[in-house]
């Protein structure tokens, strides 16, 4: 009796377990910054104006490294038929960047991301909520004359007077200089955003905007902190160079 009993245990085997996971500092880090720009994105707007703050700072930084090494080729774009090309590329990525210029471009890009920007767009998606025809090109139209207008110009303003140094001189200076390049940076301006707008609000959705206009504005400050630097030249010109 008891062995029939014992029957239906004897198939019965021991389970084994595996070893427990290993702890990969790698996998947490990647967690830990899901989780930030979740919080970022989703939680706290003060959060998120930080993070927009940074993001707008490390913009105008890349944008204004690359203006410098385009400067820098500029210069030696004569001695590139006799310099080996491999050479004169090693050269030039060699040449220091200017510390200065990066800050100064970082702390206006600080403003500019974490402020104006943000607050352009969500102001237009406000005032002209959804994707239909008509709201679409109201919020390329406020984009277009807060964004290209005034702010284009307090930049430009704001870059040279740091440029020049921080006091009624050189904002005087500055304001002279931004009012006879503003045309052309205006007209540059209408080149590119109108349209990158039309395929922003119509196309990608609210939460991947600041991404995607982190490309472009990389490329358009590129643009700005070359014409912000070689005051007093026209930037109708520089417009036409692009």
């Amino acid at each position: 009796m008891c062995t029939s009993r014992a029957k239906p245990f004897a198939n019965l085997t021991r389970k084994t377990y595996s070893e427990p996971p290993r702890f990969e500092p790698s996998k947490m880090r990647s967690c830990v910054a899901t989780c930030l720009l979740l919080a970022a994105v989703r939680a706290d707007p003060k959060v998120t104006m930080i993070v927009n703050a940074v993001g707008g700072g490390g913009m105008f930084v890349a944008g204004d490294a690359i203006a410098q090494r385009l400067e820098q080729l500029g210069t030696r774009a004569e001695d590139a038929p006799k310099r080996n090309p491999t050479k004169l590329r090693r050269a030039l990525l060699q040449l220091p960047l200017s510390p200065s210029r990066l800050g100064q471009a970082c702390a206006v890009g600080a403003v500019w991301g974490g402020v104006l920007i943000p607050s352009v767009y969500n102001t237009a998606e406000r005032l002209f909520p959804g994707r239909a025809g008509a709201n679409l090109l109201f919020k390329i139209c406020f984009s277009v004359s807060c964004l290209s207008t005034a702010g284009n110009y307090a930049a430009l303003v704001l870059r040279r007077t740091l440029a020049d140094g921080i006091n009624y001189p050189s904002l005087e200076r500055a304001v002279a200089s931004s009012n006879a390049d503003i045309v052309g940076v205006v007209k540059a301006d209408l080149k590119v955003w109108p349209l990158y707008d039309l395929f922003c609000f119509g196309l990608i959705p609210a939460h991947a905007r600041p991404a995607c206009t982190a490309v472009v504005s990389v490329m358009w400050h590129t643009y700005m902190s070359t014409v912000a630097h070689r005051a007093p030249i026209s930037g109708t010109a520089l417009a036409c160079a692009i």
